[in-house]
């Protein structure tokens, strides 16, 4: 099969434009967290985030993908998927959105480490090492010598590692289920269970609340097909690198729109879980280089 020689700049592209979408929303999410539970954020996230779904399954070979052998693995990723969102938009009535952000990029340290008792892989002593440096990173993040305790960082950490089972999972059944199966399974079930429990939370938004509640689905059904496209389009070693610019934009918004200067010890802490994730998750790619 041949590969278009502009291919590679199309995945670039397309995973430039899911780092700004996902940093749209967390600000977005920043925004709506103070007047609203995260369990109805999240809900109106997967109500809006159908439209963009339906688009991949469109796009793709139509209904027929969403065939599947293991539904049982589907509803187990929508609900940890569930979790993982209140997680997330929960750790920012905390935490500022640039650590918010890079707290959500810490999962490849979890999928690394839990990838050896869920998937019986075997962890590298080098891999070992980095997971060690990539969470001695959030231990500066989170500066314990301060002595205050924001549950933040807790909430946020624990939404990384509901990220990471997920994303175990998918490796899991990737032989015999499509993407587009997984990605509306991570859709539909989160709807399912926030509109459950919704009624227990619900907080009729005004109109402009209600276009940043929907702002929050569309644009993160867009980073769904973006990091969708970048990976059809490049290898994950050409176009995962531009996946963590995310955290470079939140700082940069961070600083322009509401003066927050990040200090030297968040800077470092956030390098050091950035290049500990990124050396997890490009290794394989380098060493089958050679």
């Amino acid at each position: 099969m041949s590969i278009r020689p502009n291919a590679a700049g199309e995945g670039i592209v397309a995973m430039l434009i899911a780092s700004i979408a996902v940093v749209a929303v967390a600000f977005f999410g920043k925004i709506a967290i103070a007047d609203f539970n995260p369990v109805q954020i999240s809900f109106f996230k997967n109500l809006f985030g159908l439209l963009p779904a339906a688009a991949l399954v469109i796009g793709s070979t139509g209904p027929s993908v969403l065939r599947t052998s293991r539904p049982a693995s589907h509803w187990f990723n929508g609900l940890a998927t569930f979790a993982a969102l209140v997680g997330y938009f929960g750790s920012l009535a905390y935490l500022p959105v640039p650590t918010a952000v890079v707290l959500s990029l810490s999962y490849p340290l979890f999928m690394s480490a839990l990838s050896a008792p869920i998937l019986g892989e075997k962890v590298s002593r080098r891999n070992w090492i980095a997971i060690f440096v990539g969470f001695l990173g959030v231990v500066i993040v989170m500066q314990p010598e301060a002595m205050v305790w924001n549950p933040g960082y807790a909430i946020g950490m624990g939404s990384a590692l509901l990220t990471a089972v997920c994303w175990i999972n998918v490796r899991r059944i990737s032989d015999t289920e499509s993407t587009a199966a997984v990605t509306v399974s991570t859709t539909v079930v989160p709807l399912i269970a926030s509109a459950i429990v919704l009624p227990w939370f619900w907080h009729t938004p005004s109109l402009s609340q209600s276009m940043i509640l929907a702002a929050i689905g569309l644009v993160g059904g867009l980073s769904q097909i973006a990091i969708s496209h970048a990976y059809r389009s490049a290898a994950p070693s050409v176009v995962l690198p531009f996946y963590y610019l995310q955290i470079v934009w939140a700082g940069a918004i961070s600083w322009l729109l509401l003066s927050d200067v990040p200090s030297l010890r968040e800077i470092v802490g956030n390098a050091t879980i950035i290049f500990a994730g990124l050396y997890i998750a490009l290794r394989p790619a380098f060493k089958a280089r050679g």
